[in-house]
């Protein structure tokens, strides 16, 4: 289930994206996206969130490239890694969003509800792959 020596909530999120979907895993070293689905290429982020009204726990993980990637799959899980809330957004309406962070080389988004609200709820999708 972990494939990387990363956070285990990012390789969790790519194999239930991946099983949901029926799509392909990218290889480790691929930087733009990381599943292959009938959808598109989907780039996956995700985060462990304790406290929703928390606004740093919802900091994704910087968006270095945004090249080939159709859609962003966000990842919400609870504390027990349960998928709290997960949805599917085109990747330009993530990228609207976005800040850029010299400090991380990067693109820096959070997943607020304003946000997550702009794509198609993959909440219950997530919750029912069996793993």
């Amino acid at each position: 289930m972990i494939r990387t020596a990363n956070a285990p909530a990012g390789d969790l999120a790519e194999l239930l994206v991946a099983r949901a979907t029926g799509g392909d895993m990218a290889e480790n070293s691929q930087k733009a996206w990381d599943i292959e689905a009938p959808e598109g290429k989907l780039q996956v982020k995700a985060r462990l969130v304790s406290d929703l009204a928390n606004r740093s726990q919802r900091q994704l993980s910087p968006f270095r490239t945004w090249d080939e990637v159709d859609h962003v799959v966000i990842v919400l899980f609870d504390d027990e890694y349960r998928v709290r809330r997960a949805a599917s957004i085109p990747c330009a309406d993530v990228k609207r969003t976005a800040r850029k962070s010299r400090h991380v080389n990067g693109d820096i988004v959070f997943a607020t509800d304003e946000l997550l609200e702009l794509g198609v709820d993959w909440t219950g999708r997530l919750q029912e792959v069996v793993l």
